[in-house]
């Protein structure tokens, strides 16, 4: 992510550009990118987070101690054989990926960066770097209602604790968009999303936008919560159902149940 630091940096000094202000957006993996740049500049500017990776979910997921014994097992994997109990979370995560997007089979070096990714953000939790922006940087976290990549509890999660932190944010929510932003958005559009209106809300509000009309509204943010709720436990379900935890939890605690590792302040 330092490299972002420097591609910045480059731009400045080679493009000389004057803007009346900075905007900084990322998407997914993309917002750790996003957000470890904002922290770098330590100025005031805008940062958007669309559908923004969180944390590793299964840290999110599991109580500390089962976090410290996956570490722990991987390590001695490792010293036995270099690398190999990182490999083997990799080549999990590469299935549970495939499952969810299988049109990253067509692109292998894709699909070994995001396993990889994903397995490296450990239990780092994109709020450890946002606590340390600029107190003036405004934040826009942008959500796909139907979002089935990440749990939609965790971004509220996220947007709650920005808030706390006193940071000036807002919650947009997309109707009929899921993980991925829409290509055929028009600029017009976009632009439509993060107009006046956001300069109305408070922390109780979010913004309601469905682009296929260019019709928005602002709704409170406790219903948001409800329907959130609902998706997530969704994706708890399918996960246990389909057996995917097998795809991300290496040899489970005898007699730990899967369902015990889902937050209570989830459930619908």
């Amino acid at each position: 992510m330092d490299g972002f630091v420097d591609l910045y940096n480059h731009f400045t000094k080679t493009e000389q550009p004057k803007y009346s202000e900075l905007i900084i957006s990322g998407h997914s993996y993309g917002a750790y990118g996003a957000s470890h740049l904002a922290q770098a500049l330590n100025q005031e500017l805008t940062l958007k987070l669309i559908a923004p990776g969180v944390t590793n979910f299964n840290n999110r997921l599991n109580p500390g101690w089962i976090n410290l014994y996956l570490l722990g097992l991987t390590e001695i994997m490792d010293i036995y054989d270099k690398d190999s109990g990182f490999n083997y979370q990799v080549d999990q995560v590469k299935e549970a990926l495939l499952e969810t997007a299988p049109d990253l089979k067509l692109d292998p070096i894709k699909l070994t960066n995001s396993a990889e990714l994903t397995v490296d953000l450990g239990a780092h939790h994109i709020f450890d770097s946002l606590r340390s922006l600029h107190p003036k940087t405004q934040i826009q976290l942008i959500l796909g209602a139907d979002e089935s990549f990440i749990f939609p509890m965790m971004h509220y999660e996220l947007y709650q604790n920005l808030v706390s932190a006193s940071f000036d944010t807002v919650l947009v929510n997309l109707k009929d968009v899921d993980h991925h932003v829409p290509n055929h958005m028009s600029s017009k559009q976009v632009l439509s999303i993060f107009d006046q209106k956001l300069k109305k809300m408070t922390s109780d509000d979010y913004l309601n936008v469905d682009f296929k009309d260019g019709a928005n509204s602002i709704q409170k943010i406790v219903d948001l919560k409800v329907e959130l709720k609902e998706k997530s436990y969704q994706i708890w379900q399918n996960f246990v159902d389909q057996k995917k935890s097998e795809n991300i939890y290496i040899g489970l605690i005898p007699g730990v149940s899967i369902d015990t590792l889902y937050p209570k302040t989830w459930k619908p």
